[in-house]
């Protein structure tokens, strides 16, 4: 039988509980793929929910790296000096990765291409 929580078993600090899902991250994250591959093969219309993984996927690395707690959420939206932060940083480096990406398809792969005339 079930019994409550009492004397003898004491409460988990939040501390200890994010430690203990932090140590066992991979096997969480692994185990919640495995659901979902499995509920979608087993349920049908699932293809519905297709335009929700982006934000879904989005939330989850936004709260994963940045550790913010999720009911701290709100708070960390209304936060204006870090996304006068994070704004102009990911505007930055999106503009570096797309100037590489261009480069390289600009002088790497015409060169890549020439090499097939000459056979």
């Amino acid at each position: 039988m079930l019994r409550g929580r009492g004397r003898d078993c004491p409460r988990m600090t939040i501390g200890e509980l994010r430690d203990r899902l932090e140590s066992r991250q991979v096997l969480i994250y692994f185990a919640a793929v495995g659901i979902g591959v499995i509920v979608a093969m087993l349920v049908s219309g699932t293809e519905r929910l297709e335009p929700a993984v982006n934000p879904a996927l989005a939330l989850m690395l936004f709260v994963t790296f940045l550790q913010v707690p999720i009911a701290s959420l709100r708070k960390a939206f209304r936060n204006g000096r870090f996304f006068g932060a994070l704004l102009p940083a990911v505007i930055v480096t999106q503009t570096l990765v797309e100037l590489v990406a261009s480069l390289v398809y600009i002088r790497v792969m015409p060169r890549l291409g020439a090499k097939d005339d000459r056979v």
